[in-house]
């Protein structure tokens, strides 16, 4: 339990979650959200998914990436990124997802933050 965290479950698998995007009873449940919170975060496909990154570009106001360490193909995320300069405004940040600690501990062993 986290205080004030509150989640909505993301249901059924659908095929063309893009077409659910579009729709207006999505839209009134996002003006809904954000007026009774101050942060809204969803969960959404990846931006390979080209129709949702269009639609997605209008719907949000900012956006944090996730990168899947030993998975994600950073060029090619880059590129897409830039396939939508509007998007690209928006990225707040990434988050690195999976990241070995090991690994890490082995390159920052000489540092102040080991």
């Amino acid at each position: 339990h986290v205080p004030n965290l509150y989640v909505i479950p993301a249901g059924e698998y659908v095929t063309n979650s893009a077409e659910l995007l579009t729709l207006k009873r999505f839209e009134v449940l996002k003006q809904l959200l954000c007026q009774q919170f101050e942060l809204v975060i969803m969960d959404t496909p990846p931006l390979g998914a080209l129709t949702d990154a269009v639609v997605l570009n209008e719907m949000f106001s900012k956006y944090i990436v996730i990168v899947k360490a030993g998975s994600t193909n950073v060029v090619d995320m880059k590129k897409k990124i830039k396939e939508f300069p509007a998007l690209e405004r928006k990225i707040l940040g990434l988050v690195l997802n999976y990241a070995s600690i090991d690994k890490m501990r082995t390159y920052y062993k000489k540092s102040k933050y080991y």
